[in-house]
């Protein structure tokens, strides 16, 4: 079955895009250009293709709808549960979007081929928590969350995304 990453996942992928846009320039708005960490080397990030950037446009109104759905913070199970279809609905027409992206380049089949796995692996991470989700209990679902969330930690999935200029932490 497929539905959004959970809601804990979320919040945790909008914080650190949060963070990462707010260390961008001066603090104080008076940004006079220079570059205060010129000796510290700079992170290029990848150059995004067209798909990419098509993908992390829905990604960001994805993330949205779920979070609107969800409301963020903790999943409590039975709130979890209630969810399910809301997310399958925003899952199941954002993969039918995802899908109808071209991907004509090599760089933007490459991205296509990363973002398919990345959907393959939260699918199947994913259904272990709904399966526990459905016994109702609560710490049982805690433990099958935290096992899930986990389950990205150690994965070279997100990685993967990264360098292919993807990001889709709802999904």
């Amino acid at each position: 079955m497929r539905v959004g990453w959970g809601p804990a996942l979320l919040l945790a992928g909008l914080l650190t895009g949060l963070l990462t846009v707010s260390g961008c320039g001066s603090s104080d708005g008076d940004d006079d250009g220079e570059d205060t960490a010129a000796s510290e080397p700079e992170e290029s990030a990848p150059a995004l293709g067209a798909y990419a950037t098509a993908v992390n446009n829905r990604c960001e109104k994805f993330a949205e709808d779920v979070l609107k759905v969800t409301g963020g913070g903790e999943p409590a199970v039975a709130k979890f549960n209630e969810d399910q279809p809301k997310l399958k609905k925003l899952t199941d027409a954002f993969d039918a979007d995802i899908a109808k992206i071209p991907a004509t380049s090599d760089e933007d089949r490459a991205a296509a081929t990363t973002f398919a796995a990345f959907q393959r692996f939260s699918d199947t991470a994913y259904a272990k928590v709904l399966t526990v989700a459905q016994t109702g209990d609560q710490a049982k679902f805690d433990t099958a969350f935290e096992a899930f969330l986990a389950e990205f930690e150690k994965s070279t999935v997100p990685a993967e995304m990264d360098a292919v200029g993807v990001s889709c932490p709802a999904r």
